[in-house]
């Protein structure tokens, strides 16, 4: 679905995919989906938004977590797009280190579908600027865990860092998190942030006071501490 003009979620993908229109005309996509997505994301790039797989320049991974990286490669192969992910999650990504075991029962889907291992074409940084979106680095889910903020459209992509169901705002999965609190922790980066909409990596999308409940939302966490 389209969210506003230039900024569409592609929707039935195990992480969220979304897709944005640059000023030039080409395509960024946030997360990948499972291992045999990227069939799913290009057909709505074609038939949604009527680009061609060549359109698509920059694949933005929040982190290297197998159900938002798994269609990455495949995105590659298929249209020339270059792979960005943050520096502490690349050796991840490429399969040079592994992350501590999940705490718990791994998803059949995940097990059964590992994703290639990927060697990313840009390693992003705190702060630095990727096709209009501010990279934000939130490390506790994954070493390199990131937001992206467009503030122009004024939209922050959360990935797992917080999460959205049912208008509700939620923090990321302790199973699955390196470091809860530094976690909980990092959403205080994003807690400071203006912005009207919130596109999480599960979920749907946060589109009414986004900024504030994100901020009462950290406001409890604090308490807890």
């Amino acid at each position: 679905m389209e969210i506003l003009p230039g900024v569409h979620w592609v929707e039935g993908v195990n992480a969220n995919p979304y897709l944005l229109t640059r000023v030039d005309g080409k395509i960024v996509v946030v997360d990948t989906g499972m291992p045999g997505d990227a069939k799913k994301i290009l057909e709505y790039l074609y038939t949604k938004m009527s680009k061609e797989p060549r359109d698509l320049k920059t694949i933005l991974l929040t982190h290297c977590h197998p159900d938002h990286t798994g269609s990455a490669l495949e995105l590659r192969e298929l249209t020339g797009a270059k792979i960005a992910i943050h520096k502490d999650d690349a050796d991840y990504v490429a399969g040079r280190k592994r992350l501590p075991p999940v705490k718990g029962p791994v998803p059949p889907e995940t097990s059964r579908f590992p994703p290639p291992h990927i060697q990313p074409d840009l390693l992003l940084e705190d702060g630095e600027m990727i096709d209009g979106l501010k990279v934000i680095h939130i490390p506790g889910h994954t070493p390199g865990s990131i937001a992206l903020y467009d503030q122009g459209r004024r939209i922050l992509f959360t990935g797992d860092a917080l999460l959205c169901f049912g208008g509700k705002v939620v923090g990321p999965s302790e199973q699955f998190s390196v470091d809860i609190h530094e976690a909980r922790r990092s959403i205080g980066r994003l807690a400071v942030l203006d912005f009207d909409i919130m596109l999480s990596g599960h979920g749907e999308p946060l589109r009414a006071n986004a900024a504030t409940l994100v901020r009462e939302f950290y406001d409890s966490l604090k308490k807890s501490y």
